[in-house]
């Protein structure tokens, strides 16, 4: 779902959410804001989402947000709430209410007019685990400071098929010891038929262990029952973007209590 600037205030006054993410088990749910700044506005952008982030210091409270800039692929930022029950939402506070108390009416709608001027585009969407075709769940840490990002669409008419292959990955995907963990999710709102692959990268040179699906199924079920795999996927998909993200705290808020730092 594509919007103008126009609709950018109201969309995070209803997205401004609790961040609650399970310590030994990834959330069940992210919902995702994707931002793309205005050529030469990029320091205005986030110039206005540290007026945010001040103002959750101040305030303190929810809603929690992690922000993410992706630094290999195309341009654009990446806000991300976490959640495990949609009843969550109801608890969701309003960014105008914040920002109001923290500057006044006034200000607040100043600056919120100011920062929506710097965005050229938003796109949202909301992804649910898929437990069953994520490896190694057990090792999940929280938050990392880099991703490795797979975006996959699929053709409508083979989800049931590209869900088959997933199968057969994650169990090939099991037994490499260079994955620290591989967290896979599909769309709940915004495009149909999307995946979502993210592995923890500490490092490019993460890169130069890890094998590609093909090598890990390979030694798992053997070059034939590989290759019928591969052209299954390649059957199933309609899309797909690969990109890194990084973790910016700058423009992130994750606690809850006020504080004067």
């Amino acid at each position: 779902m594509r919007a103008s600037k126009s609709t950018f205030l109201p969309f995070l006054i209803l997205l401004f959410a609790t961040l609650a993410v399970a310590q030994n088990r990834p959330a069940q749910y992210l919902d995702i804001v994707e931002l793309k700044a205005r050529s030469g506005a990029g320091q205005g952008f986030e110039d206005y989402v540290k007026k945010i982030v001040d103002a959750a210091k101040k305030e303190g409270g929810e809603p929690k947000w992690a922000t993410f800039q992706v630094t290999m692929g195309a341009p654009r930022y990446i806000v991300v709430f976490y959640f495990n029950k949609w009843g969550e939402m109801d608890g969701w506070q309003q960014l105008a209410d914040r920002m109001a108390k923290a500057y006044g009416k006034d200000e607040a709608a100043k600056i919120m007019r100011a920062g929506g001027a710097t965005i050229e585009s938003i796109d949202e969407r909301v992804y649910t685990l898929l437990p069953d075709h994520s490896s190694k769940l057990d090792n999940f840490s929280g938050l990392a400071s880099n991703y490795f990002v797979v975006e996959t669409e699929v053709k409508p008419d083979m989800m049931t098929e590209y869900e088959r292959y997933l199968s057969k990955l994650k169990a090939a995907s099991d037994k490499v010891d260079e994955y620290p963990y591989v967290i896979r999710r599909r769309s709940l709102i915004g495009p149909t038929a999307t995946y979502l692959t993210s592995l923890p990268l500490e490092k490019l040179g993460d890169f130069d262990s890890w094998p590609g699906p093909g090598e890990a199924l390979a030694k798992m079920y053997g070059d034939e029952e590989a290759r019928r795999l591969r052209d299954l996927r390649r059957r199933c998909i309609k899309n797909q973007e690969i990109y890194v993200i990084t973790y910016r705290p700058d423009l992130s808020w994750w606690s809850s209590t006020p504080t004067t730092d």
